[in-house]
């Protein structure tokens, strides 16, 4: 009989490891199956040791060990993943399990694609060695030619290349660019993939002798490969990069120590880096595998309208689209081409408020801003209703202020839906499709709707960022609708965010882009309609330098929910528990139940110091709180 020690591959468990009895043969790497609590999960052997020499110490415990329910004898994981998962668990303050769990394809862990079919890297065994990094930002094609010729010095040395992206679209997108004459040596690994076929292309991607360009999100980085060269971060200024569970790890992150841990050549490129990693590239971290492009070109007639001349001081009645714009959406029908109208919110307004008394309409179960949608899609022929997009409430909009029983309520600012009434009233014959969360739950859905657009000559899209990864060809026009609504949104990478979205809709406009804002002197909005990426990168390091925002330092996030007295008591504790790092405590915007509530504990680091003592403190608190590290956002 033997005691093994297995790291338990689930989240929510605050050990790093478990023991169990076993009477099997077993090894150092083995899957297993084992019982916690009232379940039974995955678990990877990482230490053996024989029961009769653990005799005395096993009669003190105050717990019983319990048996190993099923061995995979033959499955296992890389050595250099392993590791990589360790690492990332290190710097995210939580257990390795939880990362393996979020990063490890889970077939991998049910023993039927097994070690002896694979060719695993093991050179370097989960060590450190050299590791090139290098940065890339330009154009879609520019970036995109640059990666063909990375794809052909790697074949040329028998390399592999895997190529991370961040969604679904973005697989079918860099495969449509890249794939070309290597048809059959590209693979693409994406979790909508039927089970049974992705084992199939695992196992083949495994046993095939050939170089291969594999396109995939980083959760298949565990490719039973002994030859990746390179390891490519396609869209590196994606958000979708961060996990939206625990462990709220960002896989950005590990993959840059995947590549460290396999010494492979570490690519990351966008139109846009993030701002944290132009820097490193500044300091000398990175390496530009080609000069950084800083102006951003676009063959379109830029206009910027003035909406504050659309009110009462300005002399014209309110309209959520301009008379310029409603000329562009004429010449689209006119003359067969195709226009793209972004909106930043969905419904009909993002909020509504009294106009006696000024209190804000708000969810009556998590108390956030409630946002009024219309008769529009499948609401056709209902009345208004207010919507939490926190929670997900809804209720008719036909009530009063809770506040003081008025009666004024006026809906502020420009949703979607209004901008679909608008069109609809003023060009009564125009081919109108719509993509955003409320109308669109799949990927089939939005592709089908885009292509459906591209096919429609004289039709109109109207989008939020969602849209944005489908619009994967050139279009005569594009209108933003709204855009004023994300400056108010206190958070730090809101201005990148905002920079984005520009880029993208101008590099996808041929003809005539047009931006409707009342914040016209906006120096952002400049950079963003000039493609003036130098200009925004000084602004915004400067910022961040100035407000010790990444990457001068590391912003830690503690999140607690639960009860109001509960949260309140466990939050003084915390203040007390780090007073020593001054951590910032306010509401976070979170979904809750009625009831509950979220705060946000944060606290700032210097990157470039390590701090046991903190990290003790973190990992000391109840599995209760959630931790991010630089999460993508800081409500």
């Amino acid at each position: 009989m033997k005691v093994i020690r297995v790291i338990p591959i689930a989240k929510g468990i605050g050990r790093e490891t478990l023991s169990y009895f076993t009477g099997a043969e077993v090894t150092i790497g083995n899957i297993v199956k084992v019982p916690l609590r009232n379940r039974i999960i995955s678990g990877l052997i990482v230490a053996i040791e024989n029961a009769e020499d653990l005799k005395a110490s096993i009669k003190t415990l105050d717990y019983e060990i319990r048996r190993v329910e099923k061995v995979h004898a033959e499955a296992g994981l890389p050595e250099s993943f392993i590791a990589t998962c360790a690492k990332t668990a290190e710097i995210s303050f939580t257990t390795t399990g939880a990362i393996l769990s979020a990063m490890t394809p889970a077939f991998l862990l049910d023993g039927s694609v097994v070690k002896k079919l694979s060719r695993i890297h093991e050179m370097h065994a989960g060590k450190d060695v050299i590791c090139e990094k290098l940065s890339i930002q330009a154009d879609d094609e520019e970036r995109f030619s640059h990666y063909k010729s990375l794809i052909r010095e790697d074949f040329a040395k028998k390399r592999s290349v895997f190529l991370c992206v961040p969604s679904i679209q973005d697989i079918e997108t860099v495969r449509e660019a890249l794939e070309k004459g290597i048809e059959q040596y590209t693979y693409t690994l994406t979790s909508q993939t039927d089970g049974l076929k992705l084992k199939k292309v695992w196992k083949e991607i495994a046993q095939n002798s050939h170089s291969l360009l594999l396109i995939g999100t980083p959760h298949f980085l565990p490719v039973f490969r002994d030859d990746i060269g390179t390891i490519i971060i396609e869209r590196e200024n994606a958000k979708g990069y961060y996990l939206r569970e625990r462990p709220y790890s960002d896989t950005r992150l590990f993959t840059e120590i995947f590549a460290e841990k396999l010494g492979a050549r570490l690519i990351v490129g966008d139109a846009l880096l993030r701002t944290e990693t132009i820097w490193r590239t500044k300091t000398n971290e990175f390496h530009e595998y080609a000069p950084l492009k800083f102006r951003s070109l676009s063959t379109a007639t830029i206009h910027k309208i003035d909406m504050r001349a659309y009110s009462e001081a300005g002399g014209k009645k309110f309209s959520v689209l301009s008379e310029e714009s409603h000329t562009l959406i004429s010449d689209t029908k006119a003359k067969s081409e195709h226009c793209f109208v972004f909106c930043a919110r969905r419904g009909l307004s993002p909020s509504t408020v009294c106009s006696d008394c000024g209190t804000t309409v708000a969810c009556t179960t998590c108390g956030a801003p409630t946002v009024l949608h219309g008769k529009t899609g499948k609401d056709v022929g209902t009345q208004n209703f207010f919507m939490c997009h926190r929670c997900g409430e809804k209720r008719s909009a036909r009530e009063v202020c809770v506040y003081c029983g008025g009666w004024r309520l006026k809906p502020l600012g420009i949703g979607i839906d209004s901008v679909e009434v608008e069109i609809k009233k003023q060009h009564p014959d125009a081919t109108i499709f719509t993509l955003d969360k409320d109308r669109v739950k799949t990927h089939e859905q939005a592709k089908q709707i885009v292509r459906a657009f591209e096919h429609t000559p004289g039709s109109i899209l109207l989008g939020t960022e969602m849209a944005l990864p489908y619009l994967t060809f050139k279009i005569e026009s594009s209108i933003i609708a709204s855009l004023d609504s994300f400056f108010a949104i206190p958070d730090f990478r809101i201005g990148e965010r905002i920079m984005q979205i520009l880029i993208k809709l101008r590099s996808v406009t041929a003809d005539q882009f047009l931006l409707q804002t009342r914040n016209p002197d906006a120096k952002l909005l400049d950079y963003g309609l000039k493609g003036n990426l130098i200009d925004f990168y000084k602004d915004e390091i400067s910022e961040r330098e100035q407000f010790l925002y990444p990457p001068f330092r590391t912003i830690i996030k503690l999140t607690l929910e639960g009860t109001r007295d509960r949260v309140s008591n466990l939050i003084a504790e915390a203040k007390q528990l780090f007073a020593p790092y001054t951590p910032d405590v306010f509401p976070a915007f979170l979904s809750m139940r009625k009831g509950q509530v979220a705060m946000n504990m944060l606290i700032k680091t210097d990157p470039k110091k390590s701090d046991p003592q903190l990290t003790s403190l973190i990992n000391s608190l109840s599995p209760e709180w959630n931790v991010s590290v630089n999460p993508e956002s800081l409500l």
